[in-house]
């Protein structure tokens, strides 16, 4: 994904994005409001990308699309469908128009900068061919869930980038019992261990699928069969990459339950994650199952979806 001004007459020249090694940039890629191009491409493949579509983000003052981070975004590794890259506030959304929802959501876990209150409401996303209506949801007995956290997004970005969080991009179906208990003990750990840290943590989040197919009423939007969410972060000087999957119809509330391996992910979705790390580094961290029992729970802002 490129990002042009909309008075920049040389389209073929993009803005380079920072390489600093494994960090978050502070600075991102447009530090003045104006109106942006955004290129949006499907990823056909591992080795190549098939331009899709242009969308136009506007960006007030105060309000800067997040940069993709310096470990890079998920490539396609196996059978999973293309994807189209959705740049907003504080996440970036691969879309799957296959499956009417994102395959992964990318967002930071960093010390908050505001106070979070749920502001928002379930809005179309209108940069898709096919925008997903949030009325498709209406007694369907299925959750709006929420891929990168309105919560975190707010704390992070501001109430601006929390109304973001609820375009229907960063949205799958979930189970009451998994959106509103199980999931959301995941990503209160997740805010619990990393939003005081002194460093950012990257994290991505999506769906899984199996072979056997259902859908949403009669919608295109296929129910999941279970979730993912990865972490990388740095402690130390050192990187640690964190996993979770859980199933669809899962019944524990205990975190540890589902901890698993970004290998395992892979495994399940068909992307390849932190792609821009050194594979030596990747196959010896994405390998390894972290005891998160070993995290000590840092004190955080109290938390609300």
């Amino acid at each position: 994904m490129h990002f042009l001004p909309s008075d920049d007459h040389t389209p073929n020249t993009p803005i380079p994005y920072p390489k600093h090694p494994y960090s978050i940039p502070q600075t991102p890629p447009f530090n003045t409001p104006g109106t942006y191009i955004i290129l949006l491409h499907d990823f056909d493949n591992i080795n190549s990308m098939r331009f899709s579509f242009l969308a136009v983000l506007f960006l007030s003052p105060g309000l800067l699309a997040i940069e993709p981070p310096a470990a890079g975004l998920p490539r396609l590794s196996g059978f999973c469908c293309s994807v189209s890259t959705l740049s907003s506030v504080g996440f970036i959304s691969g879309y799957s128009q296959a499956h009417g929802q994102p395959a992964w959501v990318f967002h930071e876990l960093r010390s908050p900068v505001y106070k979070s209150k749920r502001s928002g409401h379930f809005i179309a996303d209108q940069r898709l061919p096919i925008p997903i209506s949030p009325a498709v949801f209406s007694r369907s007995g299925f959750d709006r869930g929420h891929m990168a956290p309105a919560h975190d997004i707010g704390a992070v970005y501001g109430s601006a980038a929390q109304r973001q969080s609820f375009l229907m991009s960063n949205i799958c179906p979930q189970t009451p019992t998994l959106n509103r208990k199980i999931w959301r003990n995941i990503e209160s750990w997740c805010w619990s261990n990393f939003s005081n840290s002194t460093t950012t943590a990257t994290v991505f989040s999506g769906p899984v699928f199996d072979n056997d197919k259902t859908y949403l009423g009669q919608s295109s939007i296929e129910i999941p069969d279970a979730f993912f969410k990865v972490i990388l972060y740095n402690s130390k000087g050192n990187l640690h990459m964190v996993a979770f999957v859980v199933p669809a119809n899962a019944s524990s509330n205990e975190v540890a339950s589902y901890v698993s391996t970004v290998d395992k992910v892979e495994e399940i979705t068909g992307f390849d994650f932190f792609p821009s790390i050194p594979l030596d580094t990747q196959n010896t961290l994405e390998a390894k199952r972290e005891a998160i029992s070993l995290f000590v729970k840092k004190k955080a802002p109290a938390r609300r979806r």
